[in-house]
């Protein structure tokens, strides 16, 4: 796969910004998880609140300064099972290609300045040739000690699931092969 584009920005999601319903029910479940404060603070258990047909999808990093990187600190069972590989607990670094985790890492920082849901589009194109695009939407919050150092990241299940499904939709020599991912 090859990005095509994607969004210079993330765009900040307000009241009026399209977005698919399930992405306004995020962001929504976030405004409501802020009980009062700017940004909610992260629990793992907050996940519950949130559409169940996208938590599979989802995943969460965490900036550690030790590391001067992002950790996934959740990466769904759903992304898991369909892509073969699990970053649970890997820094962001690690995640191939390197041009995606560049375009993650970037829209990452950006969230967390920011302090507020966003959303983000890239155009890819699939091994097959053809192209789709992958909506994400990005939601920041806090660490126990009131640092912006955590997002939540939902992926458009359909689009997560067709860009997965056409990249394998290829013949392929021998047994099938991992793909590296890039959007």
């Amino acid at each position: 796969m090859k990005i095509l584009s994607a969004s210079k920005n993330c765009k900040l999601i307000d009241p009026e910004t399209p977005i698919s319903p399930a992405f306004r029910e995020c962001v929504d479940v976030w405004y409501d998880l802020r009980d009062g404060a700017e940004q909610p603070v992260w629990r793992i258990d907050h996940l519950m609140m949130f559409p169940p047909p996208l938590v599979p999808y989802a995943n969460v990093t965490r900036w550690e300064p030790a590391i001067s990187d992002h950790r996934f600190i959740f990466w769904g069972s759903g992304r898991t099972d369909m892509m073969n590989f699990n970053y649970t607990s890997r820094p962001l670094k690690e995640l191939q290609p390197a041009v995606y985790a560049d375009l993650v890492r970037s829209e990452l920082v950006e969230v967390l300045a920011a302090g507020v849901p966003m959303k983000s589009t890239a155009k890819v194109r699939l091994s097959d040739g053809t192209t789709t695009k992958v909506d994400k939407v990005r939601l920041p919050f806090r660490d126990g000690e009131g640092e912006l150092t955590t997002v939540l990241s939902f992926d458009d299940v359909e689009q997560f699931l067709k860009r997965y499904y056409l990249s394998w939709a290829r013949p392929m020599s021998g047994e099938r092969q991992n793909e590296k991912v890039e959007g």
